[in-house]
């Protein structure tokens, strides 16, 4: 049993038709394993500065420690690549995601007022692509979006989407 691989993702649904690319849990994981870095560092360095300590514990802490929380964060994001889960239905798009706590989104095509695609920094040295979907409600964007496609796949869903909000307000995005 593979970690990567999407559990709910079956023949039908657009997350199968339109899939994440498994590089999404290296992005993610080297992402939030270089903030852990650096702010363990900081910590540390000024935890071990301020009382001395043995050679084998320091050596455990500059190594164990930070190894141990890649090794973590990297079974979290197969986690949360595994539980990931998109589909376009008739009337809306149904994203679920979440590893401890699962948070399901639904907007309906007529409340959609845009659609785009973006890349951060990571996602551009991965070729990794991000499609955003916007409502009139704050934050839609940031929160309802599909991360980890190739470029391909992301104009597809933009199209798809695109299409179906067309067909549900009679006008262009």
């Amino acid at each position: 049993m593979s970690l990567v691989r999407q559990v709910h993702c079956k023949e039908g649904n657009t997350c199968s038709a339109v899939p994440l690319e498994k590089r999404k849990v290296i992005k993610k994981t080297l992402q939030r394993a270089i903030g852990f870095i650096i702010i363990f560092f900081c910590f540390v360095v000024g935890l071990l500065s301020a009382a001395p300590a043995s050679y084998s514990w320091t050596l455990f802490v500059y190594i164990a420690i930070p190894l141990i929380a890649i090794l973590a964060i990297y079974i979290f994001q197969c986690l949360y690549y595994r539980y990931y889960f998109y589909n376009l239905l008739e009337e809306d798009i149904v994203i679920k995601k979440g590893v401890v706590s699962r948070r399901e989104i639904t907007l309906l095509y007529s409340k959609i007022q845009s659609v785009y695609i973006d890349q951060d920094f990571f996602d551009r040295i991965f070729k990794l692509y991000d499609v955003h979907v916007e409502t009139a409600g704050f934050g839609s964007g940031v929160s309802a979006h599909i991360d980890g496609v190739n470029h391909a796949n992301s104009e597809k869903l933009r199209n798809l989407i695109s299409e179906k909000v067309k067909k549900y307000n009679n006008r262009s995005i």
